[in-house]
């Protein structure tokens, strides 16, 4: 990995690849994530997507089997951050980051 980009867990990619085979996406397909708008509050909407290939600008990052594209608006925000699923008091696991 190189410095400064999100890192992702073994639990988070699992669950993203279990995530993209369950939604009929090829296993070659990355997952983009991207910002949707300014929500009320000032916070934005992280969306996750499965894409053949990065979009242009996009960061794109290998770790633990799973191609990641970070857009470029999205990058910096994510910078160091860690992108994690773990599974809490019995409730199967869910996409949560870490900064």
């Amino acid at each position: 990995m190189l410095a400064g980009m999100l890192t992702i867990t073994h639990g988070a990619a699992q669950l993203l690849a279990n995530q993209r085979a369950e939604s009929g996406a090829p296993d070659h397909y990355g997952v983009r994530l991207f910002a949707l708008g300014d929500q009320p509050g000032g916070e934005t909407d992280l969306i996750i997507a499965f894409v053949p290939k990065a979009f242009p600008g996009d960061q794109v990052n290998e770790q633990q089997g799973l191609t990641t594209y970070v857009a470029p608006g999205l990058a910096r925000d994510l910078d160091k951050a860690t992108l994690d699923a773990t599974p809490i008091n019995g409730v199967p696991p869910h996409l949560f980051l870490k900064r």
